[in-house]
């Protein structure tokens, strides 16, 4: 888990090497994803103390995102698109990661769990990496 929190940090640092804000922007997303997904993960776990430290981090890496890189709010729909793809795309793999999970594995409480539970897990992996290639279409040079 201590490599994964690593690889996450380490985007911050990674800023002055990317040409396009858009990267930048979809690495932010990224990581703001994945530490609110760790936090879930640890709140679970009772550890409420860090897991409020994640979430916290989740929502400053969101707050920084005006701050670094230009946003355009004629392009909102693409921001919003974009990160609801990466995060049906990576919140889950996260969250289980924490967790000690398979990184694909389906939980029963949410709707959203209770929806995906009723598909083959290789139609969800799919449906996946389809969001994926979503992202990177919606954000490829134009």
């Amino acid at each position: 888990m201590k490599l994964i929190i690593c690889l996450f940090f380490a985007t911050f640092a990674t800023f002055p090497t990317f040409s396009q804000d858009k990267w930048t922007r979809v690495a932010l997303f990224t990581t703001s994803i994945f530490l609110n997904s760790v936090g879930d993960g640890l709140y679970d776990e009772g550890k409420k103390l860090e897991s409020k430290s994640f979430k916290a981090a989740s929502i400053g890496t969101l707050v920084i995102v005006p701050l670094v890189t230009h946003v355009d709010r004629k392009k909102g729909l693409n921001y919003v698109l974009t990160f609801t793809c990466l995060r049906y795309t990576f919140f889950d793999a996260g969250y289980n990661l924490t967790r000690g999970l398979p990184f694909n594995y389906v939980g029963t409480t949410s709707y959203n769990d209770r929806f995906l539970g009723r598909i083959p897990s290789e139609i969800v992996l799919v449906t996946k990496g389809i969001s994926l290639g979503a992202v990177i279409y919606l954000n490829k040079n134009k």
